[in-house]
């Protein structure tokens, strides 16, 4: 994203102090082909992948890495497809949420890091074998093993009532919402249903 482009900048002249980084936005930024492959350190945002997608799409990367990844987590979006039209070496993918809503949403971060290992979308996946397939290609890391500063979790339960108002809407949006979920379930059986009745959940 947008907003992340310039603590990255920060990143690099943190760490690698005598790396070239170039920040591919504003109107000033490159316009050829040639002038952007010059440019050893990339920077830029997912608006302006897709805009200059001419350029991007164009030019070979010893590394692409996406920051925020969730956000290629629609496969049907522009965005997404020219990610994964980059051509790249090596991929990475940083996200805290690789799952948001849906099976898609991981689904279409791996056809970006490695488009055979999932192989083509479906909509009930076994979630067993997909777990043991990408469980090599994820670092998951705990709080305390990188923020020490923060205080332990704290954890509070409240019991908060309806009231008669929504109640009643709440019961009418479940009975309408079980009535479609009995006729999807008797139509195409519970495997290929089971994530309407997650949703319904």
């Amino acid at each position: 994203p947008k907003s992340l482009l310039f603590n990255w900048r920060q990143e690099f002249a943190k760490f690698l102090p005598s790396s070239d980084v170039y920040i591919h936005t504003g109107e000033e930024r490159l316009t050829s082909v040639e002038a952007l492959k010059e440019k050893r350190i990339i920077l830029t945002s997912y608006t302006l992948i897709r805009q200059d997608r001419f350029l991007f799409e164009s030019t070979s990367y010893g590394a692409v890495i996406l920051d925020e990844a969730q956000m290629i987590k629609n496969p049907d979006s522009l965005v997404s497809q020219i990610a994964c039209r980059l051509q790249a070496d090596f991929r990475l993918a940083v996200t805290g949420t690789p799952v948001e809503n849906r099976w898609e949403d991981l689904w279409a971060i791996f056809r970006f890091l490695m488009p055979e290992l999932l192989g083509e979308k479906k909509e009930s996946p076994v979630f067993e074998q997909v777990r043991k397939k990408i469980r090599p290609f994820i670092l998951t890391r705990l709080k305390s093993d990188v923020a020490l500063q923060l205080p332990p979790k704290q954890e509070q339960i409240i019991w908060v009532e309806q009231e008669e108002g929504e109640r009643e809407f709440y019961e009418q949006f479940l009975i309408q919402k079980r009535a479609a979920l009995v006729q999807k379930v008797t139509a195409q059986g519970m495997q290929k249903s089971r994530f309407a009745i997650l949703e319904l959940i």
